[in-house]
């Protein structure tokens, strides 16, 4: 079983399918996430911005040449907040 854990990072890529971020740490593939990710084009007030909240499974991980990883999570399942 995974640990659970908690971070802030960009949205690279968004779909009705899935989506790629990138992170610090590695996250298997086939591991299952629940993300919540906020809209914006700048930092502003949470309670003024679009979020969705998915849940998914990874599908792949990629090594970043910054020693992070590229996680691209397939959607099962979400809604806009």
């Amino acid at each position: 079983m995974g640990r659970v854990f908690e971070t802030e990072t960009v949205l690279e890529n968004l779909s009705a399918g899935g989506f790629f971020v990138r992170l610090m740490r590695r996250v298997n593939p086939g591991t299952r996430v629940f993300v919540l990710i906020q809209f914006s084009i700048h930092q502003v007030d949470e309670l003024t911005t679009s979020r969705l909240a998915a849940n998914g499974f990874v599908c792949r991980a990629e090594p970043q040449s910054d020693g992070g990883w590229g996680l691209g999570v397939e959607l099962t399942r979400y809604r806009f907040l």
